[in-house]
C-alpha cells in the first residue's frame, strides 16, 4: 500500500466511531477491506474480525492481534440548562477534556464542545485545579427539551477529530492506539496473499482491549493457536518523558519479558536483522498491558510476542506516529510466516 492510500484509510478509520462494545461501525470497514485484500472474513459474537490466509489445515496456526476499539464516553444525564455529563470508556485523562471538539451519537450525531469557564472568572485555586470528569459538560448549543429529544443517557460520544498530516511520514489522530496496528496487519495479508504458505495466519482485529482485553480473549480461546502475535502500540520521544520509558518514532519495538516467549521473539529479532527491519528493544517485567497479556495464557498456554508502534501523546486526540513503523511491522509478520516452516515446535521449544 503506498503511503497516501495508508493515509487516506487511515483517516476513514480514525472518523468511524468504534468506542469498546461499540465496534460495529468499525468492523464492517474491517471486514470489507480484509475481503479485498483477499483473506477469508468472518466475525465473532463478540464482533471480533477474523482474515484467514494460509491453507485452513496449515501448521501453525499463527493468531495476530490488533484492535480496533477507541476510548470515548457515554451521556450520564442533562441538566436543566440542556447540557450533557458523560463517564468515560476506557483510560481519558481529564486534562485534555476542556475545549475538545466531540460528536454525540444521539438520534442523529450532534456535534458538541466541552467547554470550561475562562479564566476571567476564575480563582487562581480554580485554574490550578484540573476539573474531574464528572464536573465537566458537553454544550451542544441546544436547550434541554430539544437535547432529551435527541440525546438519551447511554448514547455514546467520540472525539471529533479527523488525520493530520504532519512532515514526512508522520500523522496524528485520536485513535491510531491501535487502528495504525489494525493497518499493519491489512499490509501483511495484501502481502502475504500471494505466498504459498505452509502455515495458516488468521489475522483478528480484536474489540474491548480498552477495557480489559476482552475481545482477544475470546478470540484466542476459540482459535487455540500455536503461536500468537500481539501488535499494539508504546510511548514515542517527548522532551518531558522518561527517557527509558521512550522510544524513536522510526524504530519498531520488540518486547522481552515474563509476558513474552524467549525463543520466539529471539527468532523474530533474527528475521528482524535478517530482512533490514531496525527495531528496538523494551524490557516489561511484568504485564504488557496489550493483547499479548490473555494471548499468552489462553487454554494450555500460548508462545506469545508482541509488536509495538511507538506512539506520542498517547490517549490524546492527537497520538502521532511514523507510518514507517506500520509498514515495517507489516514487513516483520510477513517475513515470520514465510520462514515458518516444519521445524516450528522444535525452535519454540523450551
Amino acid at each position: 500500500m503506498q503511503q497516501a492510500q495508508m493515509k487516506k484509510t487511515l483517516d476513514d478509520w480514525l472518523q468511524t466511531p468504534g468506542l469498546s462494545g461499540h465496534e460495529g461501525e468499525m468492523a464492517e470497514k474491517v471486514m470489507a477491506a480484509f475481503s479485498a485484500a483477499g483473506a477469508e472474513v468472518w466475525q465473532d459474537e463478540l464482533m471480533n474480525v477474523y482474515a484467514a490466509v494460509g491453507p485452513k489445515q496449515g501448521r501453525p496456526l499463527v493468531m495476530v492481534s490488533a484492535h480496533m476499539d477507541e476510548i470515548g464516553m457515554m451521556v450520564d444525564r442533562i441538566d436543566e440548562d440542556g447540557f450533557i455529563f458523560f463517564s468515560q470508556i476506557g483510560g481519558i485523562d481529564p486534562r485534555i477534556l476542556p475545549a475538545q471538539e466531540v460528536s454525540v451519537e444521539g438520534k442523529k450525531p450532534l456535534y458538541g464542545i466541552i467547554g470550561l469557564k475562562p479564566p476571567h472568572v476564575t480563582t487562581v485555586q480554580e485554574r490550578k485545579k484540573v476539573l474531574p470528569i464528572n464536573e465537566l459538560a458537553i454544550d451542544v448549543g441546544l436547550d434541554a427539551e430539544q437535547v432529551r429529544a435527541l440525546v438519551s443517557p447511554g448514547d455514546r460520544i467520540h472525539f471529533d477529530a479527523p488525520l493530520h498530516e504532519l512532515s514526512g511520514r508522520t500523522v496524528a489522530g485520536h485513535t491510531l492506539d491501535d487502528r495504525a496496528g489494525v493497518l499493519a496487519m491489512l499490509e501483511a495479508c495484501l502481502a502475504l496473499r500471494e505466498e504459498k504458505l505452509s502455515c495458516r495466519m488468521v489475522f483478528v482485529t480484536s474489540v474491548q482491549e480498552e477495557v480489559g482485553t476482552r475481545g482477544a480473549k475470546v478470540a484466542a480461546y476459540g482459535l487455540q493457536p500455536d503461536i500468537a502475535i500481539a501488535i499494539d502500540v508504546t510511548h514515542g520521544k517527548t522532551p518531558d518523558a522518561p527517557a527509558d520509558l521512550v522510544f524513536p518514532l522510526k524504530n519498531i519495538v520488540l518486547t522481552v519479558g515474563p509476558n513474552i516467549h524467549p525463543k520466539l521473539v529471539k527468532e523474530a529479532q533474527r528475521i528482524a536483522r535478517q530482512e533490514k527491519i531496525d527495531y528496538e528493544i523494551e524490557v516489561e517485567a511484568h504485564v504488557t498491558g496489550t493483547d499479548a497479556d490473555p494471548l499468552q495464557i489462553s487454554r494450555t498456554g500460548i508462545p506469545t510476542m508482541l509488536i509495538e508502534l511507538p506512539l506520542k501523546y498517547m490517549h490524546t486526540t492527537v497520538e502521532t506516529l511514523d507510518l514507517k513503523t506500520v509498514k515495517d511491522s507489516a514487513k516483520l509478520l510477513h517475513a515470520i510466516a514465510t520462514a515458518l516452516g516444519k521445524d516450528w515446535e522444535a525452535k519454540l521449544c523450551f
